[in-house]
């Protein structure tokens, strides 16, 4: 009697359960959570101050850089030019979210004062380079000294990137950041007409710039190509919707998937010059990945090494080129073998010294001192806030 009336309770059970309204609440549930979950990821993007793992893409592209103005000619095949790549999307991303943060804080962008920031930030430093290359240029140093003096005037007027090849002409790239620094706040933050249409401008650019540079690939305008898209990443994580589309790119499978095409795009890279469409756009929808993707992603961009030499980019990408010729004239000639491979570690490693020198003592204390000129800026009114 008891083994009969066991089954018929368990089967009264089973078909007195509604299935479909518990399904019902439990899906309701896990999409309540997974939107909870989204949201609480946004918030702590949002609240992130400090995004380690940009230092530690920064000193990854500058050491691309190095080897490609190394005499370790094997090394050229990593296509290093393409870290000036990286940099144009890092440069994008940073000085978006640096103003879109600005005026969720504030209720506005101080204009002027994101001008005298950016100013100390990169002149000063500049024109330390420029004239310490210029001194060395009077002695002797340099490739094609007797040329440089005629493309000196693109240098003092930041048109670095017209200027003809030859000493101090890696700073082209520094000209063609400046110039974003000018025009994208002004047409992102301050013209009222594109306020709310800020992501459409951002997302017309990038279609322009990237057909222009792959229809011309030694144009002008595809160079903007890697900076644009860098500023649309920043807007789309600066939305709780297009934030939840990013972190899916974030994703392990689409994270490695994204990395294995820009690594493939970079070694595929043609050899006159940037890839800059092409690997600028591959790097740039892997970056969400790197700075929110899973935490083995991106542990090894903050490693101790890779964010000091991150920080001090900036004069380790100025000055290599010239402690690069004063090392060749003390290494033993022909810079082949073992000796290409001495003068590139001691152009690194005393690079490395005077970087870090000029960081601590020179850099950052006039970065400090623009932050404070910036702080007492009092702006114009006919700079309200940003209504997107």
């Amino acid at each position: 009697m008891k083994l009969e009336s066991q089954p018929k309770l368990m089967l009264e059970q089973i078909y007195t359960h509604r299935p479909e309204r518990e399904t019902s609440a439990r899906y309701a549930a896990r999409m309540q959570g997974d939107s909870q979950g989204q949201t609480t990821m946004f918030d702590a993007f949002k609240a992130t101050k400090y995004f380690g793992e940009l230092d530690g893409l920064r000193a990854v592209s500058i050491l691309l850089v190095i080897t490609i103005h190394s005499k370790v000619y094997p090394l050229h095949a990593l296509h290093g030019y393409n870290g000036v790549t990286i940099f144009f999307v890092l440069s994008g991303f940073l000085i978006t979210t640096l103003l879109l943060r600005e005026h969720a804080k504030n209720g506005r962008v101080a204009i002027g004062g994101f001008y005298i920031r950016r100013a100390f930030r990169i002149l000063p430093l500049y024109y330390l380079a420029l004239g310490l290359t210029t001194a060395a240029v009077a002695v002797g140093f340099g490739t094609n000294p007797e040329s440089y003096w005629p493309r000196l005037v693109y240098f003092l007027t930041y048109m670095n990137e017209l200027a003809p090849a030859g000493t101090f002409g890696h700073s082209w790239s520094l000209a063609i950041e400046e110039k974003f620094y000018l025009v994208w706040p002004l047409l992102a933050f301050v013209v009222p007409a594109l306020w709310k249409w800020r992501a459409w401008t951002a997302g017309v650019l990038l279609a322009a710039t990237s057909v222009v540079g792959l229809v011309l690939p030694a144009g002008y305008i595809g160079i903007y190509a890697p900076i644009v898209a860098g500023c649309v990443i920043a807007i789309a994580m600066d939305s709780p919707r297009s934030y939840a589309f990013v972190r899916r790119m974030a994703s392990p499978l689409a994270g490695v998937a994204l990395a294995v095409v820009a690594v493939v795009v970079l070694l595929l890279s043609a050899n006159g010059g940037p890839n800059q469409v092409p690997f600028g756009l591959a790097f740039a929808a892997l970056l969400p990945f790197l700075l929110i993707g899973p935490h083995w992603s991106r542990r090894w961009l903050r490693w101790k090494p890779l964010v000091f030499i991150g920080q001090r980019a900036y004069a380790v990408y100025l000055f290599h080129p010239l402690v690069g010729s004063v090392v060749e004239a003390v290494v033993p000639e022909p810079l082949e073998g073992a000796w290409a491979v001495v003068h590139m570690v001691l152009m690194l490693a005393l690079t490395l010294l005077l970087a870090d020198l000029l960081f601590r003592f020179f850099e950052r204390p006039l970065i400090k001192v623009g932050h404070r000129l910036a702080g007492k800026k009092k702006e114009p009114r006919a700079l309200p806030a940003v209504t997107s």
